[in-house]
């Protein structure tokens, strides 16, 4: 079983990307009453890849202001590592 499948999403924001993953939703949420915004998730093999995780990603963007959410564009990504200066991998 692979390590990096015991981090929750806000444990990939900290230990992963140094970010706060509750800041990041209510930056969003706020956002999403304003303007145009559209939406990228990185998906990085064993990480964050599941279709559960996507399902769970969808569900929250289409509840985004008063259900309007399901208007803002998600675009889902993925990482090669062979792209990267810095690659998840190693962190392992």
């Amino acid at each position: 079983s692979d390590k990096a499948r015991f981090y929750s999403g806000a444990e990939i924001y900290r230990e992963v990307l140094h970010g706060d993953l509750h800041q990041t939703m209510c930056f969003i949420e706020e956002a999403a009453k304003d303007c145009h915004m559209e939406i990228t998730t990185l998906i990085v093999p064993g990480m964050n890849d599941t279709a559960d995780e996507i399902r769970e990603i969808s569900s929250w963007i289409a509840g985004l202001n008063n259900g309007k959410g399901k208007e803002i564009p998600y675009h889902i990504s993925r990482f090669f590592a062979f792209c990267s200066q810095n690659p998840i991998y190693l962190l392992e």
